[in-house]
């Protein structure tokens, strides 16, 4: 499971990811939380997403590589009932390493395409990030920054049961 909060210009997000292992290459997930958009007071949203990594070996030598799909929909609601989806369908390549130079830190790095539907809004953007991992006691802290359209920060941290 994993908690993040996400901050960028009018927004954030708050929830958490559970992870299930299907395979030795590949890890379904499922994500919920909410969502709060600046510009929209008085609009709740409730979030949820679902997804899987897939590794592939032998792609880079000196990373470890893997795939990620995902879809992700938030339902905005006002004060008067009135509801609307807006729906994030993303495609990206992962790279990750267990050392960052000489310190404890791990890393990882990412690239892909993302698109955004809402009412009256249809689009396709590319995006990329990357960040920085360190395994504490039953689980991982991590930082991150992706910038699809705007520069985006997250952090959490990740426990293993």
């Amino acid at each position: 499971m994993s908690r993040e909060i996400l901050t960028k210009t009018g927004y954030s997000y708050i929830g958490g990811r559970f992870n299930y292992k299907f395979s030795p290459e590949a890890v379904v997930f499922l994500d919920f939380g909410k969502t709060e958009f600046d510009e929209l007071e008085g609009v709740d949203t409730q979030g949820f997403g679902i997804g899987v990594f897939y590794q592939l070996d032998g792609i880079t030598q000196s990373a470890d590589f893997a795939v990620k799909a995902s879809f992700h929909q938030s339902t905005l609601e006002d004060d008067f009932g009135n509801t609307a989806d807006f729906d994030v369908i993303a495609v990206e390549a992962l790279f990750s390493g267990a050392q960052l130079g000489t310190s404890e830190l791990g890393w990882y790095a990412n690239v892909g395409m993302h698109k955004f539907d809402a009412i009256g809004f249809d689009e396709t953007e590319f995006g990329f990030g990357g960040g920085v991992v360190k395994a504490i006691g039953a689980g991982e802290l991590y930082f991150g920054a992706d910038l699809i359209d705007e520069l985006t920060f997250g952090g959490g941290f990740r426990f293993h049961f």
